[in-house]
């Protein structure tokens, strides 16, 4: 999973503000279900109301690219324990 550091960078990359309110409540779960607490608020509906009422139109897409980036971390380590690094 991505630290708050990478979800606030691409936060400024896209919005030009980190939105750490709107990362902090999407992942204020794991301190009860740790690896799990993505079964909480890591929805798209969820993203974008927790996005909004935390900073705006901004928290929105803050919200939305969070769930993406751990999508994609969750599934490069799911692929390479699969199928191992790429030879070459």
């Amino acid at each position: 999973m991505p630290n708050k550091a990478v979800h606030g960078l691409i936060s400024r990359m896209l919005v030009g503000n980190d939105c750490s309110a709107t990362h902090k409540v999407m992942d204020m779960p794991y301190k009860i279900y740790q690896s799990r607490h993505r079964k909480l608020f890591h929805d798209p509906l969820s993203a974008v109301v927790l996005g909004f009422l935390t900073n705006g139109y901004d928290g929105v897409v803050a919200g939305l690219s969070h769930i993406l980036a751990d999508y994609l971390v969750t599934e490069s380590k799911r692929i390479m324990r699969k199928y191992g690094r790429c030879k070459g």
